[in-house]
């Protein structure tokens, strides 16, 4: 724990005791993946995005445009304002967000809201119109057997263009009464939109996360026998595990799933793992992590040592990569917003240095390894 903390004093400006109190400033781009390594998550990322989920969605916000350019539904006044503000939301999701499924999920979404308002103007729209040539029709039935009515009659119907403009040109439906106004066609396609919407979503309620081989699921008895087993082992691959503190029903848990998965992969020396906190209660009560709806602790990911934690994220304010203090009161409050990027995690916990700990033992592993296949290999020969 001494080394971590030591590292990350270096590079921050303020300290306490010897231990850095404000995450460290590092410059973009000097810890760089290995070119093999970015291939992989880049060929793991487009199969992610190419899930069920995604296609469903992305598919039904095609309605609208289709609808459109069809000709089925009527271009609302409003379109190209609702269009405007829809692409600057787009472009908030994405500067706000750097997962993946954030960022997604969030387009998907405002783009949902966007084609929904769009479809109600649309219907809005048609009725309107269809209204204003009932009307016209009335006016010109009327003023063809009234005298009276036609020298009053401000339409010119002996000018075609200017008719049928007339005609296109909505009127105020306001004298149909509010229900009227509100039960038109464009309700009607929000029903059918949110009915088709709803299908959708009992069918793919959200992303399935990209899983990894190398992250390991705890239950409360396992995640205690890895731990002792930390203790206990020689080796330094075995002395670090990093753990994800997480619930089924938390959609950041379901948004760092993906991220957790990249960097047990880049990774690899390193012990990944996860639990249920929703589902196993004694681990969360003994980590103090408050597993509740209104809780900044989920999800949670905790570095062990030899057993011990040397930091987790979130933390307290007081508490930036150190040991979580059990003697401080409870209080959710404390808890600094984290965002659980890919870089964030990784500059944190120091991964890179701890993955650069751990090699000389993986080395000597994988040595051991061939040297065991060499000695099976010529016995099985002799043996021939």
């Amino acid at each position: 724990m001494s080394n971590i903390t030591s590292s990350s004093s270096s590079s921050s400006p303020a300290t306490k005791d010897g231990l850095s109190t404000k995450p460290p400033v590092h410059a973009a781009g000097k810890v760089e993946i290995h070119q093999e390594t970015a291939t992989i998550i880049k060929a793991r990322l487009i199969q992610h995005v190419m899930q069920t989920y995604y296609f469903l969605n992305f598919t039904f916000l095609l309605v609208y445009p289709v609808l459109r350019l069809s000709g089925l539904i009527s271009k609302p006044s409003n379109e190209l304002m609702i269009l405007y503000v829809s692409g600057f939301m787009v472009v908030i999701k994405i500067l706000k967000n750097k997962n993946v499924d954030q960022i997604l999920t969030g387009i998907i979404f405002t783009l949902k809201m966007s084609t929904l308002i769009l479809l109600y103007y649309s219907g809005e729209t048609q009725f309107k119109l269809e209204y204003t040539k009932k009307m016209m029709k009335l006016k010109t039935e009327t003023s063809s057997s009234t005298e009276s009515f036609e020298e009053s009659e401000p339409f010119k119907f002996d000018n075609e263009k200017e008719n049928i403009k007339q005609q296109n040109t909505p009127i105020s439906t306001k004298d149909l009464g509010y229900l009227a106004n509100f039960f038109h066609y464009g309700f009607y396609y929000v029903m059918v939109y949110l009915f088709v919407c709803m299908l959708v979503y009992l069918y793919k309620s959200q992303p399935e996360p990209k899983q990894s081989s190398f992250v390991h699921f705890f239950n409360q008895i396992s995640l205690k026998n890895s731990l002792s087993f930390s203790v206990q082992s020689k080796e330094l691959k075995d002395k670090y595990l990093l753990v994800e503190f997480f619930t089924t029903w938390s959609p950041p848990c379901t948004y760092l799933a993906s991220t957790f998965s990249d960097l047990s992969y880049v990774y690899q020396g390193i012990n990944f793992g996860k639990i249920d906190i929703g589902r196993w209660k004694s681990i969360a009560y003994e980590y103090d992590i408050n597993d509740s709806v209104s809780s900044k602790q989920i999800p949670s990911i905790i570095l062990f040592k030899n057993g011990l934690e040397v930091s987790r994220m979130p933390y307290r304010k007081n508490e930036f990569k150190i040991p979580y203090d059990k003697k401080t009161p409870k209080d959710d409050k404390l808890f600094e917003p984290c965002n659980l990027s890919y870089d964030n995690i990784k500059l944190y916990f120091n991964l890179d240095r701890i993955l650069a700990e751990v090699k000389p033992s993986l080395n000597n592993e994988n040595s051991d390894k061939k040297n065991n296949n060499k000695n099976t290999n010529k016995n099985s020969k002799k043996n021939r």
